[in-house]
């Protein structure tokens, strides 16, 4: 493979980088405003709660590099930065304006940094791109689990969030939220389905955000309910089948 810099989200027709450069100084205004109304947490919340279910997925592997594909202003790569002290975590973005946010949020930051461009070449134990899918056109959307898949390493992992259309308050977020304008969630049979045409293996899938309070109880209740779709957002693992470890596409 060449050592050559891809912009693959937009090659895979994500939403253009303009609209998201549009929203970005108030990106975090415009996603809280939402959120207030139905659940009275902020941004910061939800990534704690994403980092919380990462760990509890990958407690067994040895977590030495993350990418965050799709990163926005930097805020779930802040949180995994703080919960693996070992690891080297480096946020991607499609939006300029989103990733100098997060280059000024977090500077100094050791073992964080942030990007617009991933070169082919690079390899990580764990990929994680959280609530990015529904913003890619339909026909692009296994373009782009195939090219990230390119960044997983062979025992690698790759996690999936995305908003549960089956859940009125995730509609109710989404419909209402600027950056969300015209965008189709993706369904979890949907994704299962192009899951497996990329040759990837389902490892978990798991409905998530259930409960909007942070204490342990909750957390403990909400996973032993993961499999019933209550959750605002669902999480899917995903790691290499024959397909995808035989090296074949090509970004």
């Amino acid at each position: 493979m060449s050592g050559q810099n891809n912009n693959c989200s937009e090659k895979a027709g994500c939403t253009p980088a303009t609209s998201f450069d549009r929203y970005a100084d108030k990106y975090d205004y415009y996603l809280e405003s939402c959120l207030d109304v139905v659940c009275h947490q902020n941004g910061a919340f939800f990534h704690k709660l994403k980092a919380c279910y990462i760990e509890i997925v990958c407690r067994k592997q040895k977590l030495r590099r993350i990418l965050d594909f799709g990163c926005g202003n930097g805020g779930l790569s802040a949180v995994l930065v703080q919960n693996y002290p070992e690891a080297e975590i480096v946020g991607y973005d499609v939006s300029s304006r989103q990733i100098a946010s997060a280059r000024e949020r977090y500077k100094g930051r050791a073992r964080l940094s942030f990007t617009e461009e991933l070169r082919s070449v690079d390899s990580y134990d764990l990929v994680v791109t959280a609530c990015v899918l529904h913003h890619v056109k339909l026909e692009d959307r296994l373009d782009l689990l195939m090219q990230l898949l390119r960044f997983v390493g062979e025992t690698g992992r790759l996690i999936v969030f995305e908003h549960n259309p089956l859940n009125p308050v995730a509609r109710y977020i989404v419909d209402h939220c600027r950056f969300d304008q015209d965008v189709a969630l993706i369904y979890p049979c949907q994704l299962k389905r192009l899951a497996r045409q990329a040759g990837l293996t389902i490892d978990e899938m798991a409905y998530v955000s259930i409960f909007p309070w942070a204490t342990g109880c909750f957390r403990k209740v909400e996973w032993f309910l993961r499999h019933l779709p209550l959750g605002a957002q669902y999480m899917m693992v995903l790691s290499k089948g024959k397909k995808a470890s035989a090296g074949k596409l090509v970004l």
